[in-house]
């Protein structure tokens, strides 16, 4: 009669026979996942029609020794597609959706002699990461679908397509800017010179697009986009006069009531388009003005500064003051110093009076000279700026 401590035995050793079954199944699959046939490069899967789509398991992937290296260190599991457009496009590559980190590159060139497709060859590998790189009809293009640092593989979601162009690519159909603030995001990817380019352009117009603003009033006006140059210019389609220019994303320009200007986005000269965003408001300049006697009392020593702050933008950001001014009044005497600080805060549409008051229990101010150092300070939901003035005032004394 077999015992219960023996049969306790047997159950233990059955469940552990049983955890060695599992493990070393579930080892024998991770080691034995097969390769995707694009594995590698000479495998590459051809794409020639767009959009493209592959859902594809490369757990099983590998790195060949003359993978190229990319801006994110050694490469883990690679896999390749081969892309030959019969006209120039826009091409723009996406890997949302993978269960892994995924590092996307493109290369023309041949197996162990491969050249970036400049100038943006590779992408960070991060949710939304999107590589976008003008093809030229003709060529071959080598896509390098990897993992950064040596990384596994993983379920893979790639798409390949061609973005429409934007509406207002052309002049002609150059967006109207209506109330300010205004801002637009769009793609530029597939954006052109469009038919009537101007000269001069500024710093390159690929992948331009347009706006038309009409201000009713007069004023520094900002356009800040998420790409590169910007242009401002007068006149008409084909006739342009150009009065501002920008390297980078931003230009400010002074601008005439019921003068219309058309707006010029692109991309640097030779980059691709891609999403990005177009703003367009009135710039803010924040701009001191004091009266030049201060007022000081005889029977509390207590002296004030009156004057005011213009705004070129309405400066009010969550219902709270919008412009803050603070100065110090500094008084010398013989045998004393007399020194004391002030700040006011409140809304600036136009133009924001301001009275500082100065006390020092200890040396009370008198009627004379003294000197003065102001700054206001402001920001809109789109800019911050400031203004400094230092200058001597004479306190006129008051009677007691």
């Amino acid at each position: 009669m077999t015992s219960t401590r023996t049969w306790k035995g047997i159950l233990e050793w059955l469940r552990r026979l049983l955890w060695v079954v599992l493990l070393s199944g579930a080892t024998v699959h991770a080691q034995t996942s097969p390769p995707p046939p694009n594995d590698d490069f000479d495998s590459a899967m051809g794409v020639s029609a767009f959009p493209f789509t592959a859902q594809l398991d490369t757990r099983g992937a590998t790195a060949a020794s003359d993978d190229p290296l990319n801006c994110f260190g050694s490469l883990g599991a690679t896999v390749w597609y081969k892309i030959t457009p019969t006209e120039n496009v826009a091409l723009a590559a996406t890997a949302e959706g993978s269960s892994y980190p995924v590092v996307l590159g493109v290369f023309t060139g041949s197996r162990g002699n491969l050249t970036p497709a400049e100038p943006v060859s590779c992408v960070f590998p991060v949710p939304g990461a999107r590589l976008v790189f003008d093809a030229v009809a003709g060529q071959t293009y080598f896509l390098l679908v990897g993992t950064p640092n040596g990384g596994g593989g993983g379920d893979l979601s790639l798409s390949l397509e061609v973005p429409p162009p934007p509406p207002n690519d052309d002049i002609a159909n150059a967006t109207v800017v209506g109330g300010l603030p205004f801002q637009d995001t769009l793609d530029t990817a597939s954006a052109t010179t469009g038919q009537n380019p101007p000269d001069p352009d500024c710093f390159g117009n690929d992948h331009t697009v347009w706006y038309v603003f009409t201000p009713d009033t007069d004023g520094p006006f900002t356009v800040r986009t998420g790409t590169g140059p910007v242009s401002v210019y007068t006149g008409t389609p084909g006739q342009l006069t150009q009065i501002a220019c920008a390297a980078q994303t931003e230009v400010t320009f002074e601008a005439q009531a019921g003068v219309t200007y058309f707006i010029m986005s692109a991309s640097l000269e030779d980059f691709a388009g891609g999403r990005t965003f177009f703003s367009l408001f009135r710039h803010l300049e924040l701009k001191l003005s004091l009266e030049r006697q201060g007022s000081v009392s005889g029977a509390t020593g207590v002296a004030t500064v009156t004057g005011s702050v213009s705004c070129t933008a309405p400066v009010l950001v969550n219902d709270s003051p919008g412009v803050c001014v603070c100065g110090t009044l500094r008084q010398s005497r013989r045998f004393s110093i007399t020194e004391a600080s002030d700040c006011v805060c409140g809304d600036c549409i136009g133009e924001m009076p301001f009275t500082l008051t100065f006390s020092d229990p200890e040396t009370p101010f008198v009627g004379g000279r003294a000197g003065f150092s102001v700054e206001a300070s402001g920001c809109t939901h789109f800019e911050c700026d400031s203004e400094q003035l230092t200058r001597e005032l004479r306190l006129r004394g008051n009677s007691p």
